[in-house]
């Protein structure tokens, strides 16, 4: 009984250790994703300028933008320039 106990107990410990050891992925994620998104703390769009965008695309860039944005709605728009 005392041996299943240890077993366990150490069975238990390894499920913890690797639980967080994901969790701290997760987080690592996210916030890299935030930082990408809210560089010094601030909304990208604040701290980058829009002609960089503009003459890397296009004027195509305005009209994929057009379409894309949809100003009555609360919420937050990203655009992948990869896509």
């Amino acid at each position: 009984k005392t041996k299943n106990k240890r077993w366990f107990s150490g069975l238990q410990t390894k499920l913890i250790r690797a639980e967080k050891k994901k969790q701290e992925t997760y987080v690592r994620q996210i916030e890299k994703s935030h930082s990408s998104l809210f560089p010094n703390g601030q909304w990208q769009e604040r701290r980058e300028n829009f002609l960089y965008y503009y003459a890397k695309y296009g004027a195509g860039l305005i009209d994929q933008l057009i379409r894309a944005v949809k100003p009555l709605e609360a919420s937050i728009l990203i655009v992948d320039e990869k896509k």
